[in-house]
């Protein structure tokens, strides 16, 4: 029962910081490669007020409602009943009563002696607690302790006393009266039978929990939930309400002596006080101790070990006291583990921090008499950091300062608003420790990611070959060849906290990358080849919105990226073996930072989940509004949110249809040097939601493959141009609709529009054999049997289109040539004529006999970028391997021969 009950506490103070105590956190991937800190984070490396934190008063009354079903969902308490058992006692014989002419009246009892039955009828020695049927008060009445006052039903039905009677009367001397057994019970009712016939009597209990700041290493200075200095009030535990069973058979005084006895009610009376006062205690205990974890070495935070019994961590100055939950989070966190998904070469690590410090604020005002209801919250300042462990060599290490002096906002000041209408939890995040949080992010290397097309397809070289085309050329292979981007960033981001009203003209966060490099790389020889560097300033607009996510059903925080912009933007290390013109090559990169932005954020962080921190209670948290706060001159993130119950499985939930009206693709304008962002493709979309019945609004989100969302937006009639449909291939469109606001009512399967973006035609080749000829043709988007082709031999009309597989063996007579045209699944036709007598024609690039045609390749241009390139690329393996290896010999025949064919 009180493993199960611990969250009740938990809900109580710290609904969303204490989620993730321990390791519990959300939308982070599974937090791979998180660990708690042993020693905890530093507080002298921490920003004060970093974050803050509040459940205000309607916060709290909602929990007050909400905690009886909680806490028999949580104890599995058979019809909200939990329960404990009476001991056996034998206490020593004592005086009960002096009745004058009859003497002093002597018990010598026996409690429970045949021990506790709680499946008897009815259980023996067992006392009920109702707790399904309580009442519960919370009020934070000072800034270093929180009161809970609750009505619990209480019944003890049948606890047996075997005791020996005697009394001592003046002139007859001692006289034993023998044995009786008592019946006593606890609660309303009386006694039928000589047995108590009761039912539950509503107790009171009260409990003051001190919140202090901790006074012993690791964690001076941390707000702390004292345990071990909580108090239980149980006044309210009153012997009137013992009922004493018996046909005892003495004389109506002594009989009346024994059941009227104080001291045979204590024997009950005591036995419920401390019983409860245990389970009150182990409650608190389980629910804010820290326990031991046995995944880490230690277990338990530096200055601390577990206790006798492995339950808790104690501190080794006094192993009297548990080292009490942080409310809040700290770990290190390894970048492989963390950005596993996205980047798996990242390696590095950082130790982050946010947690409860100091007292706690229960204004807005006090009861005149410091009693009764408040109308009080609780808000906590909270302290964060993020230091590198260890500072990364990928970049120029910055020094970081700490912002100080940071205020808590007026919207989070209990003070300053009206605790009736306050929403029931908000949180702030400082922009002045955002900033301070990225540079230290920057220094670890978090920024320095490896991205190939083992996580991204669409980084394939021939797909990017349509931005850069001489990237074709340096593959060899028939067959697409790896790509990879590899990022430097040069200076620490700057993060500024904007108004949120549109992510394009006025984000809730703008981050800028000042000089930010990319490192292109193409896989040739049996390894990555650096091609060029790209740097370039980059502004990243942020929005943050509600969304589900595939693990997330009840919804979290996602981001929404505006239109990316760079400036600046610089070409480096190409001397060798990038072909286009380094100018040209800068715009079209900087047309990609928008698609690989947003898939890499998109694909690598999960929806942050906050009602997960709630949802084993059986509640929800719907965060209803993100929006800026500010206070002096400093800037903050604000997110607030309503508690409620869990929807149940009868809940509505949308079901989106999606219609791809039309396709645009400007294809002239898919190239390096026609690239134009205002070109950019097209998709228009017709939407339609279940729950658009007229009455309400519907609004809708959109996202391209795993990428990031679009703004939640009413119109069903969308124009889609987003740098995402830049890159070629096969796509698929995700909408998704709900109810405004109300992201439980999200569709949880999104519908799915498939589409193709294909500018690229497909590449040709004719091979001769003797008086027959076939045809080769692969595409980068289309499937082979996709493809078809025709072909006309010398001047005469082209033949009807065929598949591919079927111009395997054509019979060419006496022709003196062949035109082959190959069209793939969006209408692009590559072409190739390929001389059957003699000389091949000189405006077809040749190799070893035969014709081909690639995009961006036809001409004696194309054949003598080929071979530069492979001869630049050889180098380049000379210089990197040495001159006496096999793969440089390779590389020297393959350049060689391509520049043998040229000549």
């Amino acid at each position: 029962m009180l493993s199960r009950f611990r969250h009740v506490f938990g809900v109580v103070f710290f609904l969303l910081i204490a989620s993730c105590s321990g390791g519990g956190c959300g939308g982070c991937g599974g937090c791979a490669g998180m660990t708690p800190l042993p020693g905890g984070f530093p507080a002298d490396k921490a920003v004060e007020n970093a974050a803050s934190v509040r459940v205000s008063r309607p916060g709290l009354d909602f929990l007050e409602k909400e905690l009886p079903t909680i806490a028999t969902k949580l104890t599995n308490a058979p019809n909200g009943v939990i329960g404990f058992d009476i001991p056996t006692v034998d206490p020593a014989p004592a005086k009960i009563a002096d009745l004058s002419i009859f003497g002093e009246v002597f018990l010598d009892a026996l409690v429970c002696p045949d021990g506790p039955d709680p499946n008897a009828n009815p259980p023996r020695c067992h006392a009920s607690v109702g707790i399904g049927a309580s009442t519960f008060q919370i009020d934070s009445i000072t800034p270093d302790a929180v009161r809970i006052r609750a009505t619990i039903p209480l019944e003890l039905e049948d606890t047996p006393i075997q005791a020996n009677v005697s009394y001592d009367p003046p002139l007859v001397g001692p006289v034993n009266l023998g044995g009786i057994t008592l019946h006593i019970g606890y609660g309303s009712g009386t006694c039928s039978g000589g047995k108590p016939n009761v039912t539950p009597k509503a107790l009171p209990l009260g409990i003051t929990i001190p919140l202090v700041a901790e006074t012993t290493a690791p964690r001076i200075g941390y707000t702390k939930i004292d345990v071990d200095n909580a108090t239980i009030d149980l006044s309210g535990l009153n012997a009137d309400d013992v009922k004493i069973c018996s046909s005892c058979g003495f004389a109506t005084a002594i009989c009346d002596a024994i059941t009227n006895s104080g001291f045979v009610k204590g024997l009950v009376v005591n036995p419920l006080k401390s019983g409860l006062e245990g389970q009150v205690k182990s409650l608190l205990r389980d629910q804010l101790c820290t326990k031991p974890n046995p995944t880490l070495n230690p277990a338990c935070p530096t200055g601390s070990s577990p206790d006798a019994n492995n339950n808790f961590c104690v501190y080794d100055s006094a192993k009297d006291k548990c080292v009490p939950m942080l409310l809040g989070t700290d770990a290190h966190v390894e970048l492989g583990g963390f950005l596993r998904s996205i980047s798996p070469s990242t390696s590095g690590g950082v130790d982050f921090g946010l947690a409860s410090f100091g007292a706690m604020n229960p204004a807005p005002r006090l009861p005149a008499n410091g009693q009764g209801r408040s109308p009080n919250g609780v808000t906590l300042g909270m302290v964060g950091g993020v230091l590198p462990q260890p500072p990364s060599t990928c970049v120029v290490q910055k020094a970081v300062t700490p912002p100080t002096g940071i205020p808590i906002p007026d919207e989070l000041n209990p003070a300053a608003i009206d605790p009736a209408t306050a929403p029931h939890v908000g949180i702030a995040l400082a922009g002045r420790f955002l900033d301070y949080s990225f540079t230290s992010v920057y220094n670890s290397g978090l920024l320095c990611l490896g991205v190939s097309t083992e996580q991204f397809d669409m980084l394939k070289s021939g797909l990017l070959s349509f931005l850069i085309p001489s990237l074709k050329t340096l593959t060899f292979d028939q067959a697409d060849a790896a790509a990879a981007i590899a990022t430097r960033p040069q200076a620490p981001p700057v993060v500024k906290v904007g108004g949120g009203t549109d992510p394009n003209k006025d984000p809730l966060l703008l981050v800028t990358l000042p000089k930010f490099a990319l490192d292109f790389y193409i896989w040739s020889f049996d390894r990555f080849a650096r091609v060029f560097t790209y740097t370039g300033d980059l502004t990243i607009p942020v929005n943050l919105q509600t969304g589900k996510g595939p693990n997330n059903p009840n919804g979290g925080i996602v981001p929404a990226l505006g239109e990316i912009k760079v400036a600046n933007g610089a070409i480096t290390n190409a001397d060798i073996l990038l072909l286009d013109d380094p100018n040209v090559v800068v715009g079209a990169v900087s047309g990609i930072f928008g698609t690989v932005s947003k898939q890499l954020v998109g694909s690598g962080f999960s929806p942050i989940d906050l009602s997960g921190a709630v949802s084993s209670l059986g509640l929800n948290l719907q965060i209803d509004q993100i929006k800026k706060l500010k206070k002096g001159n400093d800037d903050f993130v604000g997110i607030f949110a309503t508690m409620s119950k869990a929807p149940g499985t009868a809940l509505v939930e949308a079901d989106t249809q999606a219609k791809l009206v039309a396709k645009r693709v400007w294809k002239d304008h898919m190239q390096a040097t026609t690239y134009d962002r205002a070109m950019l493709p097209e998709l228009e979309i017709e939407l339609a939601s279940s729950l658009d019945d007229g009455a309400h609004v519907v609004e809708y989100s959109w996202w391209i493959d795993g990428g990031t969302r679009s703004p939640w937006s009413p119109d069903k009639h969308v124009l889609i141009k987003d740098d995402q449909l830049f890159l070629q291939g096969r796509h698929v469109l995700h909408v998704t609709s709900r109810l405004a606001g109300e992201a439980a009512t999200e569709d949880a399967t999104p519908a799915e529009v498939p589409y193709v973006i294909d500018a690229l035609a497909p590449f040709v080749k004719i091979e001769k054999d003797g008086s027959s000829a076939s045809v080769k043709a692969w595409d980068l988007v289309s499937a082979n049997d996709a493809l078809v082709a025709r072909f006309r031999l010398d001047e005469r009309e082209l033949g009807e289109w065929l598949p591919v597989a079927e111009l395997g063996n054509i019979a060419i007579g006496d022709a003196e040539s062949i035109d082959v045209e190959v069209k793939d699944e969006e209408g692009n036709v590559g072409t190739v004529r390929q001389a059957l007598r003699g000389r091949t024609d000189p405006t077809v690039a040749a190799t070893s006999g035969c014709g081909c045609s690639t995009p961006g390749t036809q001409g004696p241009g194309g054949a003598i970028a080929l071979g530069l390139g492979l001869g630049a690329l050889a180098l380049v393996v000379l210089r990197r391997r040495g001159a006496g290896g096999d793969a440089a010999r390779r590389a020297m025949t393959r350049g060689g021969m391509a520049l043998g064919a040229i000549g």
